[in-house]
């Protein structure tokens, strides 16, 4: 049976954040974050109808300009929305990528930089069925599996502490320990 979406991200988990949904049968696609799109042909980037950037950091926004060469013109632009939309787009997802850029050891480069740990990520991650980490750090290019590793187990801790899947996760997560800061 054919699958009405279509998701994966733009770049392994090395490269600029990305991730592509193709809406099948509507005929149009998302883009989550705009980092590096060379990999996207123009006929996936005409098919998009909205943008979504997490955050101002350049590499969730430097293929904007690379998206307009495509698109300006030809069609009506995408509309494209930034700000604290992620929280409100979980309510139903079943699945999520996720920027993991550090271990848990290296949370203070993750805080000065902005982005979330790998553990940070597992527990955003929550209640939903499946985690894609992505958007790791370069430092970690000799040793990938150990953010695949922390997401995981902080993603698995989550899962057995939260409530059913549709409730509110936030009160179930874990706090403390390995999860200091966590953003769920």
């Amino acid at each position: 049976m054919r699958q009405p979406l279509d998701a994966g991200p733009v770049n392994g988990p090395f490269g600029d954040p990305g991730l592509y949904v193709d809406l099948r049968d509507e005929r149009r696609a998302l883009l989550f974050d705009l980092g590096d799109i060379a990999a996207l042909p123009p006929r996936k980037l005409l098919r998009l109808s909205h943008v979504f950037v997490s955050h101002t950091r350049m590499d969730h926004f430097i293929g904007f300009d690379s998206l307009l060469r495509v698109v300006l013109g030809r069609k009506p632009l995408p509309t494209l929305i930034g700000g604290p939309w992620l929280a409100a787009l979980l309510g139903g997802a079943d699945r999520l990528y996720i920027e993991s850029a550090f271990v848990h050891a290296d949370r203070g480069q993750a805080e000065r930089k902005h982005d979330l740990t790998a553990p940070q990520a597992g527990c955003i991650a929550g209640a939903l069925r499946a985690l894609v980490p992505m958007h790791f750090s370069p430092r970690y290019l000799k040793r990938p599996g150990a953010l695949a590793a922390q997401a995981q187990a902080a993603w698995r801790a989550s899962m057995a502490e939260a409530k059913p899947h549709g409730t509110d996760t936030a009160a179930a997560a874990p706090t403390s320990g390995a999860w200091t800061r966590a953003m769920c």
